[in-house]
């Protein structure tokens, strides 16, 4: 065999070598985002230095991470989380899964069931002008800030997903898509 057609092997060989690989990605890649959607699925803003803290980890509500590591769906492990503050993730789409299913957990476990109160343990003070976050979600959403929210009130919720992610990024990248997609996940 020439020395030319033992190269052709190789490169054919190894273009066979990388096709296979690249479906098997994208099967795994299909395991780990099952069900965000078309779109939101691959949607991530990791790392884009020239985005806002909470976007470019893919994590809108800008969670912190928790001692033990929580384990949300998505997220990246302690080992390779690069902000060391805030939790990241994967997608896009499980960040606004994760932050969703805190506010129903706050609102349905904890009876943070108004702006005022969710906001108060999401935000507090210390740590935020807590009184100027909740002026600011009652005025986005148009919902009293003492008003008991029904935390199946999907539209309500969306308001008030996007006027957190606002506060805390200073940017809304979250569209309804992404929300109901996130929502069907909790």
């Amino acid at each position: 065999m020439t020395a030319s057609a033992k190269k052709w092997i190789i490169v054919v060989a190894a273009v066979g070598l990388l096709l296979l690989l690249s479906s098997e990605l994208a099967k795994a890649a299909n395991v780990v985002a099952p069900n965000l959607g078309v779109g939101t699925q691959r949607k991530s803003f990791l790392g884009q230095a020239d985005l806002p803290r909470g976007i470019r980890n893919n994590n809108p509500g800008n969670l912190k991470m928790t001692t033990p590591q929580q384990g949300w769906l998505g997220s990246i492990d302690r080992g390779e989380n690069t902000d060391g503050v805030f939790e990241q993730f994967v997608f896009y789409g499980y960040g606004l899964r994760a932050m969703l299913k805190l506010m129903r957990n706050k609102m349905t476990r904890n009876g943070d069931n108004s702006i005022r109160k969710l906001i108060y343990s999401w935000a507090p003070p210390g740590e935020n002008s807590t009184e100027n976050y909740i002026a600011a979600v009652e005025n986005v959403t148009g919902i009293p800030q003492n008003q008991v929210i029904d935390v199946n009130d999907k539209d309500r919720l969306f308001a008030i997903a996007q006027a957190i992610e606002s506060q805390e990024n200073e940017k809304v990248v979250m569209t309804r898509r992404d929300f109901d997609n996130a929502y069907n996940l909790i």
